[in-house]
């Protein structure tokens, strides 16, 4: 096994197809499994991150991908996405130049903040050396007050693993998605990164409600592992996955309104489509959902999959008989 490691990684490799009649072209790249997790996990932060418009999820993240080649403004929509108040006014009216007549003597009200420890009698704001003055200036100004721990890459690995081969130097894990992995491999993954470790989930041991609109980061966990995938109909989507409280949070109401059984996952866009555009879903019970369309259209989806019931009198029969308070 350990040979066969050795060799797979001679088959690492990224190449460029040739280009196609409508000028486009193709990268395919070979990688370990938890370095090509980590680039796609990139590659959809910076589609994330890029201003809203009325591309594809896929055309976003092609932009994304291509955002990596240039070594300056990834990082700066990174930055920004992750830290979004680094780059503001104050940043701005920085990299400005002052106004002012030459010989003009500037008063210190109208010198930004952080040049006003500087000699107050600026003669040329228009010379290069006043404004690279500034900009550096500006430029310090955003790297301290930058939150190193918010740029700094998080990754989560699952490791399933026996008690003796935790103990012994050699065995095999087994990762959810990849499937059997060597020990040694998935040392060699943690290797680069600051490694958390985090108890076992537990699922026959779920979580209490919490009196609280926030939910709590072992509700996320167990959900995760619980309903690894979105209860949207006819949805294939497990990664980014939000939690939608099927029964709407009510500020004092009763206690335990954010509980396992009243949680569902959902895509970012489907919980937009679920809260702004029209579609409704019931709870009839944990894990079982109701959903009709804007259409009139009713599904029922739970781990099994979706399952149409149309529109016609059954399908509105048991949409009725679910519970209405969902």
């Amino acid at each position: 096994m350990e040979q066969e490691a050795a060799e797979r990684k001679k088959q690492l490799g990224v190449w460029l197809a040739q280009t196609t009649d409508e000028g486009l072209k193709a990268m395919f790249a070979r990688l370990e499994p938890v370095d090509a997790i980590r680039l796609y996990g990139r590659v959809q932060e910076l589609a994330d991150a890029l201003p809203p418009d009325d591309r594809s999820a896929d055309e976003r993240r092609a932009a994304g991908l291509a955002l990596l080649g240039n070594e300056l403004e990834a990082p700066r929509v990174l930055a920004e996405h992750r830290q979004p108040d680094l780059f503001d006014d104050e940043f701005a009216a920085a990299v400005q130049p002052i106004v002012g007549e030459e010989d003009e003597q500037v008063e210190e009200s109208e010198v930004h903040p952080s040049l006003r420890d500087t000699p107050v009698r600026i003669v040329d704001t228009e010379a290069d050396d006043f404004r690279a003055a500034v900009f550096k200036t500006a430029v310090e100004r955003v790297v301290a007050k930058l939150d190193p721990s918010q740029l700094v890459p998080t990754s989560t690995l699952v490791v399933h693993i026996a008690a003796e081969t935790l103990e012994g130097e050699h065995g095999i894990c087994r990762v959810p998605g990849i499937g059997p992995t060597l020990k040694s491999v998935i040392k060699d993954w943690l290797g680069h990164d600051r490694v958390k470790v985090v108890p076992v989930i537990n699922l026959n041991d779920t979580p209490a409600p919490v009196d609280d609109y926030q939910i709590p980061d072992r509700h996320k966990r167990y959900l995760r592992y619980a309903r690894p995938g979105s209860r949207f109909p006819w949805s294939t989507a497990t990664g980014r996955i939000e939690f939608d409280h099927t029964q709407p949070y009510q500020t004092g109401g009763p206690p335990g309104q954010t509980d396992i059984d009243k949680l569902t996952p959902f895509s970012k866009r489907e919980h937009r489509a679920v809260t702004f555009g029209g579609w409704q879903r019931r709870q009839p019970e944990p894990d079982t959902m109701i959903f009709k369309s804007p259409h009139g259209d009713i599904q029922i989806t739970n781990y099994s999959g979706t399952f149409d019931l149309g529109h016609g009198d059954f399908a509105h029969t048991v949409w009725n008989a679910a519970c209405t308070g969902t």
